[in-house]
């Protein structure tokens, strides 16, 4: 088995390729995810992530269950952190 698997390492993402991903997993999440993700809160995710997309996600449900990150009808609201 040990033959069959190959390591593939992984960059870091930049604060675009976040946003994006941000972006993307919010559209998802909502048939009307086309509300604004406040800069705010990709730049503050880019920076506790280190750009790992696995915490990204981490991150993004960690603010969602504790009531920080909440949808609205103009888009995403952060309450402080």
């Amino acid at each position: 088995l040990r033959g069959d698997i190959r390591e593939a390492p992984l960059s870091r993402l930049t604060l675009e390729e976040v946003s994006r991903q941000v972006s993307g997993m919010f559209t998802q999440a909502s048939a009307a995810g086309k509300g604004p993700i406040p800069e705010r809160l990709t730049q503050l995710i880019f920076e506790e992530s280190d750009g790992n997309p696995g915490a990204v996600v981490e991150i993004l449900e960690h603010l969602i269950q504790n009531d920080r990150l909440r949808r609205r009808p103009a888009g995403w609201v952060l309450r402080a952190i």
